[in-house]
């Protein structure tokens, strides 16, 4: 990414070692599952009382935050945007490293709770996220 690139030339530009350059990453909302339909399913109904959430002391002081910070009213707004993902391990291997390739990254947290998602529903993504999704990301890497 421009940013990203910009950020590694002026490390560089300093002498310092690419090795130790800091994090530069982004969050994005994820929800793995067998299938689409579930994952999605999840997604939507998490993610709408999430956002309720994340306005609600904005909202109470008749403010909203910066408009870059404002997520969609839809997953599927959010998802459209770059924003989150929801879908088979193989669609969320994809995005990720879309997602880090074309950003320059080096860094990406996952939120794999958020709003109503359930227990249950929260240990199913990161579960099949270590198991399909990691390791092909890893070796990507490498």
């Amino acid at each position: 990414g421009v940013r990203t690139d910009r950020y590694r030339a002026e490390w560089a530009g300093l002498g310092t070692d690419p090795a130790d350059i800091p994090l530069t990453g982004v969050g994005r909302h994820v929800v793995v599952a067998e299938t689409e339909k579930e994952a999605l399913e999840v997604a939507k109904r998490g993610y709408v009382k999430w956002r309720e959430s994340f306005l609600v002391l904005w909202k109470k002081h008749n403010m909203m935050p910066v408009a870059h910070a404002i997520f969609p009213e839809r997953f599927e707004d959010a998802e459209a945007q770059g924003r989150a993902v929801a879908g088979t391990p193989d669609k969320v291997r994809d995005f990720l490293q879309k997602t880090v390739d074309d950003a320059g990254l080096n860094y990406l947290l996952c939120r794999f709770a958020f709003g109503d998602i359930t227990g249950k529903e929260a240990l199913a993504s990161p579960d099949l996220f270590v198991r399909q999704v990691m390791p092909v990301l890893e070796s990507a890497r490498t």
